[in-house]
């Protein structure tokens, strides 16, 4: 099977691809392009279109080819180029492996393509995709938002999607020939047929004419009895409206005159009402006035209550700690009592055990001394000196005794430092403690010094608010009084306009031919004038062509003359736009007294602008007479103020002239009309705004007012606050001088303690010398001993001494356990209990100084809530007398706008009249012309009839009369003659019809084949498309039907589909999904019976959800085995059916694409 697909794309310079050559790597198979939206996914599809010439520049997003080259923040490339590189499997009919097609397109729009690198021509590239099986209808492809194109598909379209793939082309070619002879045999025909319709017309006509010559005398004797019986229903008709219209005109005037009278009535109860409501709000302002005072007072009060709740707060929670710290001051205290029971029952022990160890240490001590006693009697080496180890043993027991007491002593003055370091760091502690304490209250203090400022800032901003609201009030109440004696008189002045066009007559000619479409008007009705003053000079320099008509063209002009004409309405002078011609003026020299070109006074529709200029030219409006010499005589068509008009030729025209007058006045009165209108809508919608506004400015007065008292309450209790900040600072203040104070006095004692312990450490090392001294000596002795032989009593000795000395270590230790146990007991632990006790005494006057301050502040609540409930009484009293004084003011005020309401539909009504009246006038004074002229016409008498059925029938008649025409008498005589020659061209036809007929046989033949191979198709598509929604639907159902089975290439074909569970009638009221669905499986059932070589569908999953794309997505990666699939999309289940990812991502604008691993996506 010969196979193609895309294996790279090369673009430079399209849409989002940047100033770069980019190749966009494709391959065979199922192909998913993920990315984020606006990334240009989807210009990979539109370069794919372009290259290939499948699309227009619409359907890629451009207005034209040009703009798909790339434009981005001021860089632009010189062209656009994509080259498609196709992998040729036997589908191109190229020799080549590979098969590239390259565009490129400038800025200028030409577009050059290339095959292979060789230049090409469009249609040469439309026939290799078309041998390759790439439609050129492009239904491979789906862009974006396009699949529904598929659903919509016309019946004729499907039928030609069809037709293209049964390969319909070749029996059209064949049949083509055949009906080129046809059509050679059916001109001879046609041209037999002429000849011989033209002598049957002849013998027709002939044949005719003699027959409406009699025809003719019997119509025209019924025309002129109907014309008559016409004139006279026409009279009836014409007096009977003229009654109405006076009937009605009277009627008119009269509810004019009443609507007049309820105007003044409701006039006069507006100013009853608005002077109720100035009272009013006087006696509103004058209480709001009264409350301030109150309102003040109730922020002092509340301040005061809420700072002594927020004390109250304080000390309770001051008394909470305080509880608390007794409680953990009576646990320490039971501590501490616990560890002093511990400690003497130690010493308690200590002191029991020694007794005994003094007893031992006599009874040694006296061993000790025995064995002295008996070395001192011994002679050492002959001579009478004694031993004295006794009283070398006196003199060291001595020096350890006197060592034992230093160390004591040392001990001591050890622990005393000991304890006053740790005052020292406690009073540190605490310094610090009070010393962020008092830095945390100086911050709260700058807070709220702060915040204060700030309010104070505040409450000058709302009062000036307030001020401001007031003026602004005043202001609008000023305007808004204003604004409606603006509207009163300019009603006054459009009811006097409107009474003046009542008044004023139409022409009869313009009422004529008005309806005629294409005329606008007489050119006095068609302007207005800018300025009053200039309205004379204005007519005089029109004159008489002011009355001529303005018309569309020419043709109008004749038939407005033929209206004219028929009426017998006179003569009128028209202005067609089509065959005018004008020049535009040289504007006149800037010189005193020179006002300007007439022209450029005169307000007028743009698309007459031509008849305007026609009918006032170059004519110049100058102050007056020597205005008119200055400029010079001659110079310029002039015209003076006054009306005295300058011709060219020199001719001077001026005078009284006591007919003109009003040649301008209802082209004038309507343009007035016009902006009258437009003013009173504009000051009736000013009225609106300022009327919301003083309500928005109430509400914001309210709003203002309860914001101030609010900043004024909390002002004051932050200052309150602020005050005991600075009482607390001071206090912690003092503190602290307290404790640095301490602080110096404990480091004096330190100074005297570590001089004592200086002192003490240095006898002790002098006693350590000392005993060092007296164990050396010791030890000569007792080496004499060794020398003399006194090995048995020098053992014992030993013996006894270091019993002796234990004894002592032993007896010291326990002196000194005792010493140091009693040392923690008096001054540690019994001081702490004395402390704890003073302190707990502290605690409880503190608490007690507390709980009365707690009731004081209890008694001072409830005497300010009892002032503050006095004065909400009065307040809720002038509160209510306040709200009762509003509602009432609002209630007046909606009564005084129904007035005004009222008053403006009295208004418009007497304007809806007065236009009416004018309508009447008119029509009564038209109505009495047309019964003049058409008394002229008929004598008779009214006939009451059906003027409509006479006309109708007269019409008929008359239609009847012209289609005859005038009667020939020579027709009998030219009969016969041309009847013989009409039967010789018969025979000739007859001829050429059956010859015609075999080459239509032959025509039908290939038909025949042509529906066979179409029908192959359809049956095929059909099936693969029912088996295929099926699979995508299951319990659905989907098919083509063709319209015109009789000749299916007629007519169309229609898809019809039914999702599961739905009887749906038509597709257009599918879902989203389901036309999806649908459109996908025609589609395929295509691909499976032609399929193409690659197909590319841009997000066709979008209307589907997760189990239909799934379904979706497995059908495509089946089909990819037999044609490449090209799929964007912005869904995990949908890329994860992809052999391959390619990935796209946008960066300033430019989109860069890349392939993904599947694991990188999903």
């Amino acid at each position: 099977m010969s196979k193609a697909y895309i294996d790279r794309i090369h673009v430079y310079g399209f849409k989002s691809y940047g100033l770069r050559k980019l190749t966009i790597p494709v391959g065979n198979g199922f192909v998913g392009i993920v990315g984020p939206n606006g990334s240009g996914k989807s210009n990979i599809g539109d370069s794919i279109v372009f290259a290939l010439g499948l699309a227009t520049a619409k359907s890629m997003r451009a207005l034209k080819l040009s703009d798909l080259i790339f434009s981005s923040r001021g860089r632009s490339a010189e062209y656009a180029e994509v080259e498609v590189v196709f992998k040729n499997e036997g589908a191109f009919p190229l020799n080549d492996e590979e098969v590239s097609i390259y565009r490129k397109v400038e800025h200028n729009g030409k577009s050059t393509y290339r095959i292979n690198g060789r230049p090409a021509k469009q249609y040469e590239v439309e026939e290799l995709l078309s041998y390759a099986g790439i439609p050129k209808q492009g239904y491979n492809i789906v862009t974006q938002g396009d699949i529904f194109r598929f659903v919509k598909m016309t019946p004729s379209e499907r039928r030609d999607l069809l037709s293209e793939i049964a390969g319909i082309t070749e029996y059209e070619e064949k049949k083509e020939k055949a009906l080129k002879d046809l059509t050679e045999t059916e001109e001879k025909i046609q041209s037999a047929k002429l000849v011989l319709k033209e002598v049957k017309i002849q013998l027709k006509r002939l044949e005719e004419e003699r027959e409406n010559a009699l025809l003719a005398a019997q119509l025209e004797e019924k025309i002129e009895k109907i014309q008559k019986n016409i004139k006279g229903v026409k009279l009836y008709f014409l007096l009977t409206e003229q009654k109405k219209a006076v009937d009605d005109l009277k009627e008119i005037e009269e509810r004019i005159n009443r609507l007049y009278e309820e105007k003044e009535i409701s006039v006069q109860k507006q100013k009853e009402q608005i002077s109720v409501i100035k009272e009013l709000e006087d006696r509103l302002n004058r209480l709001q006035e009264s409350l301030l005072p109150l309102k003040e007072k109730e922020g002092s009060i509340t301040a005061q209550i809420r700072t002594s709740s927020d004390k109250k707060s304080e000390i309770e929670k001051e008394i909470q700690s305080i509880k608390e710290n007794l409680k953990e001051l009576a646990r320490e205290k039971e501590e501490k009592i616990k560890e002093v029971l511990s400690l003497e029952e130690q010493i308690k022990e200590l002191k029991r055990k020694l007794p005994e160890i003094k007893k031992e240490l006599e009874k040694a001590e006296a061993v000790l001394e025995e064995k002295n006693r008996k070395l001192k009697e011994i002679e050492i080496g002959g001579s009478r000196a004694k031993l004295d180890l006794g009283e070398v043993e006196k003199e060291e027991k001595s020096l350890k005794d006197r060592q034992s007491s230093l160390q004591k002593e040392k001990i001591h003055i050890e622990m005393e430092i000991n304890r006053i370091l740790e005052k020292i760091e406690e009073y540190h502690n605490e310094i610090r403690s009070l010393s962020e304490e008092v830095e945390t209250l100086r911050k709260s203090s700058s807070n709220i010094k702060s915040f204060t400022e700030s309010q104070e800032r505040k409450l000058k901003s709302l009062k000036s608010e307030l001020s401001r609201l007031k003026l602004r009030k005043e202001t609008l109440e000023k305007k808004l009084k204003e604004n409606r004696e603006k509207r009163e008189k300019n009603f006054q002045r459009l009811a006097e306009v409107l009474a003046q066009l009542s008044q004023m007559r139409e022409d009869r000619v313009i009422t004529l031919i008005k309806d005629i479409n294409g005329v606008y008007g007489q050119v006095a009705d068609l302007i207005g004038i800018k300025d009053p003053e200039l309205s004379k000079a204005i007519e005089v320099a029109g004159g008489g062509r002011l009355k001529n008509i303005v018309v569309e063209d020419d043709r109008v002009a004749q038939e407005c003359i033929r209206v004219l004409k028929e009426n017998k309405a006179g003569r009128a002078t028209f202005i067609p736009l089509n065959r005018i011609r004008v020049s535009h003026p040289a504007k006149p020299p800037y010189m005193r007294g020179v006002i300007g070109l007439a022209v450029d006074f005169i307000d007028y529709d743009k698309k007459i602008e031509k008849a305007v200029r026609f009918v006032f030219g170059d004519t110049v409006i100058v102050q007056d007479f020597d205005s008119a010499r200055n400029l010079g005589i001659g110079t310029f068509r002039m015209v003076t103020v006054d009306g005295d008009i300058f011709e060219k030729s020199g001719t001077i025209s001026g005078g009284f002239d006591k007919n003109r007058g009003g040649i301008l006045g209802r082209g004038s009165l309507e343009q007035e009309k016009i902006k009258l209108e437009q003013e009173d809508e504009r000051l009736k919608a000013e009225e609106g705004m300022m009327e919301e506004e003083l309500k928005k400015i109430a509400v914001k007065w309210q709003e203002t007012e309860k914001e101030l008292y609010k900043l004024q309450n909390e002002t004051e209790s932050v200052i309150e606050r602020k005050r005991e900040i600075e009482t607390k600072i001071d206090q912690n203040l003092s503190r602290i001088n307290i404790l640095e104070e301490e602080i110096i006095n404990l480091k004096k004692r330190q100074f005297e303690q570590e001089n004592r312990l200086e002192r003490t450490e240095k006898e002790l090392s002098e006693l350590e010398r000392n005993i060092s001294y007296i164990h050396k000596k010791k030890e000569d002795i007792l080496q004499r001993m060794e020398s003399e032989g006194l090995h048995q009593l020098r053992k014992e000795w030993e013996e006894a001494t270091k019993n002796v000395y234990s004894l002592r270590e032993k007896k010291n230790e326990i002196e000194n356990e005792i010493e140091k146990l009693t040392d923690r007991l008096e001054n540690n632990l019994k001081v702490r209990i004395f402390q704890i006790e003073n302190d707990r005494m502290k605690l409880e006057d503190s608490l007690k100084i507390k709980n009365r301050q707690i009731e004081e502040l209890k008694n001072r609540i409830e005497e300010y809530s009892r002032e503050l409930s006095d004065l909400w009484k009065d307040l809720k009293d002038r509160e209510k007398e306040r709200d009762e004084l509003i509602e009432e003011i609002e209630e007046r005020k909606e009564e005084l706008k129904s007035l005004r309401y009222e008053e403006e539909n009295i208004n418009k009504e007497i304007t809806y009249l007065l236009e009416d009246k004018g309508k009447l006038e008119q029509k009564v004074e038209d109505l009495k012309d047309e019964i003049e002229i058409l008394k002229e016409e008929y004598e008779g008498e009214p006939v009451e009839g059906d003027l409509k059925v006479l006309e109708k029938e007269l019409k008929e008649l008359q239609e009847k009369r012209q289609s005859i025409g005038a009667v020939n008498q020579k027709a009998l005589e030219d009969y016969d003659q041309i009847k013989e020659r009409f039967d010789d061209l018969s025979q000739k036809l007859k001829v050429l019809i059956e010859e015609k007929k075999s080459i239509e046989e032959m025509i039908e033949s290939l038909e025949e084949k042509k529906i066979k191979a179409f029908m192959e198709v359809y049956e095929a598509v059909n099936k693969n498309l029912g088996k295929i929604f099926r699979r995508l639907s299951p319990g659905g159902k989907a098919y083509l039907e063709i319209e015109n089975e009789d000749d299916p290439l007629s007519g169309g074909i229609l898809l019809k589909a039914r999702p599961r569970g739905k009887d749906v009638k038509r597709l257009e009221i599918m879902s989203g999904g389901e036309k999806t669905l649908t459109a996908l499986a025609f589609l395929f059932a295509v691909q499976q019976y032609r399929p193409a070589p690659f197909y590319y569908f841009d997000e066709v999953d979008a209307h589907l959800d997760d189990a239909n794309a799934r379904k979706i997505a497995e059908l495509m990666k089946e089909l990819s085995q037999e044609a490449q699939f090209i799929v964007v999309t912005l869904r995990d289940t949908m890329a994860s059916y992809a052999d391959r990812l390619l990935g796209v991502s946008a960066r300033e604008g430019i989109s860069d694409v890349y392939s993904l691993e599947l694991a990188e996506v999903l």
